[in-house]
This record gives C-alpha cells, structure tokens and sequence, in this order.
C-alpha cells in the first residue's frame, strides 16, 4: 500500500469483496486507500469491506477511519461487516519468502446484520446473527492458551511460546486451563 498505493485503490475499485489483516494499529493508513477505492467502486453490488484483524470491532475502527475522507455517498456503496477470525500461524522461517505455513483448523464468522439480506458467497465463511459467542470462545481457549505459555515460560526463563509448550510441566498446567475453559463454553 505504501509502494504502490494507485494500484490498491484500483484494486478496491475493482473488488467484490475486501479484507484486511494486518494489525488493528495500521487500519488508519490504509483507510484513506480504502476510501478511494470504494469511491471509484462502480459495481451495483456493494463492496463487502472486512478487518480481519486479532481485535474486537477492528471493522467498526476501520469503518471510522474510511468516513474521515469518504463521503455518505461513498459509504452507501460499502458494506462493513465485523468478523471473528480463528487461524493460527506458527512461527515461520523469514527465508521461506511468501510460503506461509498454517495450522489445519480455521473458522472465519462475519455478521450477517450489514448485509440486509443475502449475504455474499465467501467460501469457508460463515454468516451469524451474533459474533460474541466466537469471540469469546477464541478469547477462553487460542488466547488464553497463548497468554498461559507466554507467562509460564517467561516465569522459567524461555524465550518463546514453543518452547515453554515444550516443557512438559508448563503443557500439564496449560492442559488443565484449557480443561477449565472448556467447561464454561
């Protein structure tokens, strides 16, 4: 976006559907883009406008950046739906380049409010009156999972969560977290 920001916006010109997932904190630099894109959006269809991002409401933050520079007009043209994204990455070799490597489990909800009516068709999406409940479930078990490993293995020196999931002390206790959280959901 930085490096070629016309061809991003041509880009959202020409898209049905747009995604972003690149941390909550840089939805402000690339709303402008956005903007601009949804404004030369000359489909019928809306433009479908989702932040894939590990944050709460990282759409409605995007939503409120993109109006600073669009006008009503151009927001009718968008939808903006918010999403729960649940797909791990683990830690990759920089020298792998764009080969990404991701755990097989991953579910992607969206809400189906903004769409009055018929949502899109987004293969491997799900469509739900009510995001809470995939939040929340991501919160008690993917985060707090995370945040155990990361506090447990800080406690006894480690540097990263694989390996404090390596020490079979700290996956015992982990273990049993997720077994209670579990139990709430």
């Amino acid at each position: 976006s930085r490096s070629n920001p016309d061809e991003v916006v041509r880009r959202i010109a020409e898209a049905d559907v747009v995604t972003t997932s690149v941390g909550p904190t840089v939805l402000q630099f690339l709303a402008p883009l956005i903007s601009q894109g949804i404004e030369a959006h000359s489909s019928s269809r809306p433009v479908v406008v989702m932040a894939c991002e590990n944050a709460i409401g990282a759409t409605d933050t995007l939503r409120e950046e993109v109006s600073k520079t669009a006008s009503k007009d151009d927001l009718a043209k968008a939808r903006f739906a918010n999403t729960a994204v649940d797909r791990i990455i683990p830690l990759q070799d920089a020298s792998d380049g764009l080969d990404v490597v991701v755990e097989s489990f991953s579910e992607w909800a969206i809400e189906r409010a903004p769409f009055e009516g018929e949502p899109p068709v987004i293969p491997g999406a799900h469509f739900v009156d009510d995001l809470s409940p995939y939040i929340e479930r991501k919160l008690f078990t993917v985060n707090t999972a995370h945040a155990s490993l990361a506090y447990l293995g800080t406690q006894k020196g480690l540097k990263t969560i694989s390996e404090a999931l390596g020490k079979p002390e700290i996956r015992a206790i982990v273990d049993g977290v997720l077994s209670e959280t579990g139990e709430i959901m």
